[in-house]
Order: C-alpha cells, then structure tokens, then sequence
C-alpha cells in the first residue's frame, strides 16, 4: 500500500516526502539568492543563512487507498435522494412510505451506478487515508535525500 503525508495530520495532501518537504522549504528563494550550481552542501548552507529549519518538524504519514466509485455510492443513499425528491414533488402525506423497490433492482441498480463512476469519472485519482497515521520528525537523512533529488532533477534538465 502506498503512504501519503501531512503537516497536520488531517490534511493528507502529500504523496511523498518530497512533495511535503517542497512545502516547507521555498527552494526557489535559496536559488534566488545567487546560488548557480546546485551542490548539496551549497543549498543547505544557504537555507541555514536564511534561517529556514526543518529539521525536528512534526509531520505525520498514513496509508491510503485510491477512491473507487463504491467508496463514493451507496443504494440506499442514492434510494434516500428518490425518497427526499418524491416527497418534495408530492408531500409527505402523499408520498409516505416512499418508493417500493425490488432488492434485485436496487441491487442491479447499485451494480451499474458503481461501474458508470468508475468507467466515467476520474474517481481514482483521489485517495483516503487507511487506518492510523503515525507522528514522526524531518530528519538532517530526509533533507539530504531531498536535495540530492532535488539536485539530480535540476542537473538533469537544466544546462550550467
């Protein structure tokens, strides 16, 4: 299962460490401040002048699970919404009891309406969180892995 990250340990917005860390540190000012090749070493010491510091943040990582239109669709709420129009359109009195549907019909009724979301929307790209998150701290091994990533992507795709 994949992990997703959070600052705050609701907001699972992140899907790697490096998406969280971009967050907290605004690279782009360090860059902006004359640095022109960027070496590891050249970028924290930078960030360290600037004051930035992350190390020892609190940040908090859970497993999730892609969306899935069955995650979004019930029958009986989809039912419950027939019954609230019914009885908007005909009263209550008129409407009480609401509609008599069949078991197998709203059955094969919550089969379709499952694979028309997952056929037809982009469900999937959204994700829960899957049981607990655990609390954990940035570490001077989580920045140093960043930025050397951060400094492979940049040597790669731009020429010094």
């Amino acid at each position: 299962m994949e992990q997703c990250f959070s600052l705050d340990g609701e907001d699972f917005r992140f899907t790697s460490m490096s998406d969280l860390l971009s967050d907290l540190i605004f690279v782009t000012e360090a860059f902006a401040t004359g640095l022109v090749h960027p070496e590891y070493q050249q970028l924290l010491d930078e960030l360290t002048k600037s004051n930035i510091n992350v190390v020892g943040t609190t940040y908090y990582v859970a497993e999730f699970s892609n969306l899935e239109g069955k995650d979004l669709l019930t029958i009986n709420g989809f039912l419950d919404h027939l019954d609230e129009n019914l009885f908007d359109e005909v009263g209550y009195d008129i409407g009480e009891g609401g509609l008599s549907i069949e078991d197998g019909a709203a059955m094969a009724l919550e089969k379709f309406l499952i694979q028309w979301v997952d056929k037809h929307t982009d469900v999937g790209r959204f994700y829960k969180v899957v049981g607990d998150s655990r609390e954990m701290k940035i570490t001077e091994e989580d920045l140093k892995q960043y930025f050397e990533t951060l400094c492979k992507i940049l040597n790669d795709n731009i020429k010094w």
